[in-house]
């Protein structure tokens, strides 16, 4: 491989956007994911960004790991507690 080519990395962005109010004056929010060239961020990625310095192969991986999570709650039945396994799962993954 040629040692002189450059490799685009990307910067994983989690922005919150205020959605609505509920009945008790709590704001629901919604998340976005956003993806930006590190060399077009004019932000600070080390200190905002969720991840920073993916390149393609990681988001390949990302984009893998995701539509696993995704496909296994789509296709299980929707037991309560299957549904508390995957939660607990998923905060074990977070940790």
């Amino acid at each position: 491989m040629n040692e002189d080519r450059h490799v685009n990395t990307f910067n994983l962005y989690m922005d919150e956007v205020p959605d609505d109010f509920g009945d008790d004056g709590d704001a629901f929010g919604e998340v976005q994911f956003r993806l930006v060239p590190a060399s077009e961020d004019e932000g600070n990625p080390e200190e905002n960004a969720v991840l920073a310095g993916l390149d393609i192969y990681d988001l390949l991986e990302l984009r893998n790991a995701i539509q696993e999570i995704v496909d296994v709650i789509a296709t299980a039945s929707l037991d309560p507690a299957f549904v508390e396994q995957m939660e607990r799962d998923l905060e074990g993954l977070a940790e």
